[in-house]
């Protein structure tokens, strides 16, 4: 409901004016106790409305010292005018790590034809425009376009946004701002027959260049898919390649005794990768990446099979091993991860995860209750709990949490 500006707009250079996660928590990853709350998301007619405001307690952190009880809320309206053609607004409001004004607002829109960039050349466009305006700071603004259009054998899509300096989303997430990212991305689809090979082949290219506004930490990609295959029995194989080029003007470590220096890094990376059909008992994929890691060498490949006992139960294993190559000390990592997941019925099921990282020596299990009462009434039950061995023989607690939730939905 609360979703922004462009789809996918998670990843890259997307736009995200209100992240939930700020809301209850420390940037130091400490729980803020929530005194109250209320959320509300509805349609009427062609018109969809979604509000969360919340009140949260004080607390205090090396990074942010004393921080006093606040408001924190989001408001979401959009109107569709029918077909794909919808717009909407978006204002968010507070600061969680401070008690000064804190504003984001925004619009964005969408128009979808079967004939929007000529007859029988159907497609969507993409728009939206949210500035921020907080209390002791300067103005920001965020701003982007995407057109896209396709056949049954190609699709095409091209983006361009822009992250000003000063953008600096409270309730949200940006991933780096002073940037202006210009994507595009062209793929060809070739579908068999029953009698065919191959299900499903495609090509895919979609080059990706950033371009610093305020410096030169640029950096250009150029994404290569050179097949992926399905076959007849939905088990896939994919081959791609990846170069790239990047400007690094201040260096920064990836682990301890590791780091990469400010300078101009060139390369590519080549991946193949496997997934087998996920309706079998027995399912799993494998990916092996090989090439350039700024100035060194990287090796990267994991696997991960999944079992499906019985339609009640299902269970997964994973395994990741990272290891990057350079003239000093290397990089080199594992993560472990256990999934096991139970249905008991359609309105009732169990999810944990279990993921441990040796770089880190962080060990977390996270589980999940979701049970429906009734048609329009969930409830959510989440347990977190940490672990780390760091420079020690065993583990020891690092965070417990518990939290719960009921949505419950009138229809009217």
């Amino acid at each position: 409901m609360f979703e922004f500006g462009l789809p996918g707009g998670r990843r890259g250079g997307g736009v995200r004016p209100f992240f939930s996660r700020t809301i209850g928590r420390a940037p130091d990853g400490t729980p803020v106790p929530i005194l109250a709350g209320v959320k509300f998301t509805g349609r009427m007619g062609d018109w969809n409305l979604g509000l969360l405001e919340t009140r949260v307690d004080d607390f205090e952190t090396d990074d942010t010292g004393p921080v006093g009880e606040r408001s924190l809320g989001v408001v979401r309206i959009s109107r569709n005018f029918g077909g794909e053609n919808s717009a909407g607004l978006i204002l968010t409001h507070g600061d969680p790590v401070g008690s000064g004004s804190a504003l984001t607002y925004g619009a964005d829109f969408r128009l979808g034809s079967t004939r929007l960039f000529g007859e029988g050349r159907p497609g969507s466009l993409w728009g939206y425009y949210v500035a921020t305006a907080n209390e002791g700071a300067p103005d920001g603004a965020n701003y982007g376009v995407r057109a896209q259009t396709s056949s049954s054998s190609w699709e095409h899509m091209a983006e361009v946004s822009v992250t000003e300096e000063n953008y600096d989303p409270r309730m949200g997430f940006v991933r780096r701002t002073g940037v202006a990212h210009h994507r595009y991305r062209m793929e060809y689809i070739w579908r068999g027959g029953p009698e065919d090979r191959w299900r499903r082949y495609s090509f895919q290219i979609a080059p990706h260049v950033d371009l610093d506004l305020t410096g030169g930490e640029d950096r250009k990609t150029l994404p290569v898919t050179w097949a992926e295959l399905e076959f007849q029995s939905e088990d896939s194989i994919e081959l791609s390649t990846q170069w790239f080029r990047e400007t690094l003007e201040d260096g920064f470590d990836l682990a301890e005794g590791v780091n990469v220096g400010p300078g101009d890094y060139d390369g590519m990376t080549t991946i193949l990768g496997f997934q087998s059909n996920d309706r079998r008992r027995v399912t799993g994929e494998a990916r092996l990446e090989v090439g350039d890691f700024f100035d060194g060498d990287l090796v990267r490949w994991s696997v991960e099979p999944n079992f499906i006992p019985s339609k009640f139960v299902s269970m997964g294993l994973g395994y990741e091993d990272i290891h990057a190559a350079f003239d000093g000390p290397d990089l080199s990592t594992q993560i472990y991860s256990m999934r096991l997941d139970f249905t008991f019925n359609p309105d009732l099921n169990l999810r944990n995860l279990v993921q441990y990282d040796s770089e880190s020596a962080d060990l977390g299990w996270q589980s999940r209750l979701h049970w429906i009462l009734t048609p329009g009434q969930d409830l959510y039950v989440v347990a977190l709990l940490g672990w780390n061995r760091l420079d020690r023989d065993s583990f020891y607690r690092t965070s417990e949490e518990l939290s719960v939730k009921l949505a419950y939905t009138l229809r009217f």
